[in-house]
């Protein structure tokens, strides 16, 4: 109620003083009792002359009586101060307005012009607009955002928590898509027509920096510029929909926009972090706009301390320039790597993080399925069995029946070396195991079963769930005195990349003499074109036989890779001959063997830190054992922009087979989040970081908005908001005073006058 009549008058509360205009009222009333009536024969005279005149003495007594309430009532009135547009709108009820305020939320509105950034500046005008708006319209709320995102879905009536609302938002570290948002409005348009017949019209303000990646590639990912001429289209037919460009601070539109440094990347290009070597660490640094290159500061910080600085010359242009640094990492632990630069006036992407688990060794569990079946992995993943204080590896060894006796979530990568089959549970372990980062090499031997490890690894209904790249078909073998080689597929995959122009290290060397033919799923095959291409496939064959077989798959499963020969690790697997029983090959005894090995290892557990560094808006998550389920776990989101850490938020946990899984997706912000997982357990760090896609802040001129879209004039920090909302309602003040005074003028002479004419 407050909210509303404060809508209605400048000073609400000195209508606390309407019970005032009772008193005259009162006064009259209360005068009219101060005697008793008595018959009088003397009296009869002259009431029968009065009563002539007592009609016309009621009528100046009532007038003098309304002359004196109205007075009081225009003086309270003045002092509250009504607005004439509000109050006519109130009273006759005319037509109201829905109106959509939509905020650009890509992280492109960071960019600070001045004083304030767009983001701030379009706050402000949409606040302006609601103030501006008529009693008795309604008002709604969405973010423009990676998916959008509505904050207020209904019709509010209620300015000031409308205002509050909109003071409140906070900018996402993400991009923009304007096809999703439209069908949003869509849906709070019909929604609210529905539900509040009296708002009788609608209109849209979309207040963007009309971002080229916004809104060139408007339609969004997989969307075609037709269904979004048709959803805006459709919009337009709801009421008016205008497009309020922010960008008149950011200078006309041009191809490359203003001058913008962005880190594009940071890795560790061994992909895990031990005490036993110095950490290489590659940085990638793009400059968007401008015409010159610029000298870039890169600055790399361990834990919140600077610990080394560089100059790169950085160029304008997609391609971004490597700057490497390395680090010796002295304690075990939790780590954040933080790389920044400067020097632009868009901060967001001046910063990336890492968040960097170091151990001590890398732990690999080698799983024996047949006696002598690891031992040559063994010898080529710690070839000093751990004695020496360099050794980056530790290997144990269980048999096949001791897979589950230990934890596994201490060992990062698993080699399951001709192990015959496969539990349901074995099954599960492995796939938790994967979704955590962690990698699995099988070499498969004369022990495995392939049905087994199709129906609980593989594609059959039975499957906890995809291991395998493909489903494991019959055995290949060669022919008497015959070897299949191998064909290196150009060199494609970085697994083998090492042996290219190095034939001589007997890579290719023929010696298999069996192995098992891979059917792999879907459209897999020669998918590594390349390195980058290798990296996002989801089925990959880096190595293939002479006759065209997968001899080594490469495939993803949650944040884990898995990596698959096709033949033995070892001389154990046997296969018989006419000359007597001979091994499936004889790779164990070639001296690329180790090498492979090595190679293997390293690439199962490249996906290890996917699990603890994400994309803005990706959901970070884990595992937790039956005990750990028990305990509370919160998240402290990252500080940005000068606020401090934001408060702890609570994690979804739900149950998995034997485990936990926990979740958290509000990862709007980047920078580091910390997982505490209570009682003294310790916290985790994760990393999220934004795409660079909206480094680019070139823009697109007005002309060029699609279909169905009217652009009003740029707004600035300092523009009004006349052209894109009516003229606010007035104060009409000064004319009640003027009339109140006239009143009293005309209740003096009208009492003087009464008074004196009945003496």
């Amino acid at each position: 109620m407050i909210s509303w009549l404060a809508s209605l008058f400048a000073n609400p509360w000195m209508l606390a003083w309407l019970p005032a205009v009772a008193a005259p009222i009162i006064i009259h009333l209360w005068n009219r009792r101060r005697y008793r009536e008595y018959d009088w024969a003397a009296m009869e005279f002259l009431l029968a002359a009065l009563k002539k005149s007592s009609r016309r003495m009621r009528i100046e007594q009532l007038l003098l009586l309304l002359l004196r309430t109205a007075l009081i009532l225009l003086i309270v009135l003045a002092l509250a101060e009504p607005f004439f547009g509000a109050i006519g709108a109130a009273l006759v009820g005319g037509p109201r307005t829905h109106r959509v305020l939509v905020i650009d939320g890509s992280f492109s509105m960071a960019f600070r012009p001045a004083e304030k950034t767009l983001f701030e500046i379009a706050k402000q005008k949409a606040i302006d607009i609601v103030r501006a708006s008529n009693e008795g319209d309604g008002f709604s709320l969405i973010l423009m955002s990676e998916t959008a995102r509505p904050i207020i879905s209904a019709a509010a009536f209620d300015r000031e928590d409308v205002v509050e609302e909109i003071t409140n938002l906070t900018l996402p570290h993400g991009g923009a898509r304007l096809l999703p948002t439209v069908r949003s409005i869509e849906q709070v348009v019909g929604r609210v027509r529905n539900e509040n017949k009296k708002l009788a019209r609608s209109r849209i303000y979309f207040l963007t920096d009309l971002g080229r990646t916004t809104w060139a590639d408007s339609s969004g990912a997989g969307q075609s510029s037709a269904e979004l001429a048709d959803a805006l289209q459709r919009l337009a037919g709801q009421g008016e929909v205008d497009v309020v460009p922010l960008a008149a601070s950011v200078g006309s539109p041009s191809a490359t926009g203003p001058v913008n440094l962005a880190i594009t990347d940071v890795r560790i290009p061994t992909a895990f972090a031990t005490l036993r070597q110095p950490v290489d660490i590659e940085v990638g640094v793009a400059q968007w706009g401008g015409t010159s290159g610029t000298d870039a500061v890169v600055e790399l910080l361990v834990d919140g301390a600077r610990v080394d600085q560089q100059v790169a010359r950085v160029e304008p242009g997609e391609s971004a320039v490597t700057v490497p640094f390395t680090y010796q990492l002295t304690v075990p632990g939790e780590h954040q790597i933080e790389v920044r630069t400067s020097g632009d006036r868009l901060e967001v992407d001046n910063r990336r993080f890492l968040a960097l688990p170091v151990k001590d060794q890398v732990r690999v569990l080698c799983v024996s399925g047949k006696k002598d079946s690891t031992t040559f992995v063994v010898l080529s993943l710690d070839p000093d069995h751990g004695r020496t204080s360099d050794s980056i590896v530790r290997a144990d060894v269980v048999a096949e029946s001791g897979l589950l006796d230990g934890d596994l979530s201490q060992y990062d990568c698993i080699f399951l070396c001709n192990v015959a089959q496969f539990t349901a549970r074995e099954a599960a372990v492995l796939k938790r195991h994967l979704e955590r980062g962690g990698g699995l090499v099988f070499f498969l031997g004369d022990q495995v079963r392939a049905d087994r490890y199709n129906r609980q690894l593989g594609t059959a209904e039975e499957a906890t769930g995809r291991i395998l790249p493909g489903t494991i078909k019959q055995t290949v073998e060669a022919d008497e005195d015959n070897f299949f080689g191998f064909d290196p597929l150009d060199y494609r995959h970085p697994l083998v990349k090492v042996w290219e122009n190095n034939e001589r290290a007997g890579l290719l060397q023929p010696n298999v003499l069996k192995y098992f033919r891979l059917e792999l799923a879907g459209d897999a095959g020669d998918s590594a074109a390349d390195e980058r291409r290798a990296d996002e496939a989801e089925v990959a064959v880096a190595l293939a036989y002479e006759n065209g077989d997968p001899a080594i798959v490469e495939s993803r499963v949650g944040d884990g890779r898995v990596l698959i020969m096709t033949t033995a690790g070892s001389k154990s697997s046997v296969t018989r001959r006419a000359q007597g029983l001979r091994p499936w090959n004889y790779l164990s005894t070639n001296p690329s063997f180790p090498v492979l090995v090595q190679k293997l290892w390293r690439r199962a557990v490249s996906g290890r830190l996917n699990e603890r560094n994400v994309a803005v808006f990706e959901p970070i998550s884990g595992s937790l054992s039956d005990a750990g389920s028990e305990q509370p776990l919160s998240v402290l989101r990252p500080a940005f922009g000068g606020r401090s850490s934001q408060a702890d938020r609570t994690v979804r946990i739900t149950p998995d087979v034997g485990s936990a899984k926990w979740s958290f997706d509000e990862t709007d912000q980047s920078g580091i989040y910390r997982v505490d997982h209570g009682d003294g357990a310790g916290q985790q760090l994760f990393a999220a970081n934004v795409n660079t896609e909206e480094s680019d802040l070139a823009r697109i001129a007005v002309e060029d908005l699609p279909a169905g879209l009217t652009a009003q004039p740029s707004a600035s920090e300092d523009s009004d908001v006349e052209a894109v909302v009516e003229a606010p309602p007035t104060p009409i003040r000064q004319s009640i005073l003027w009339t109140a005074f006239a009143l009293l003028f005309v209740e003096i002479t009208f009492a003087w006058w009464l008074g004196n004419r009945q003496i």
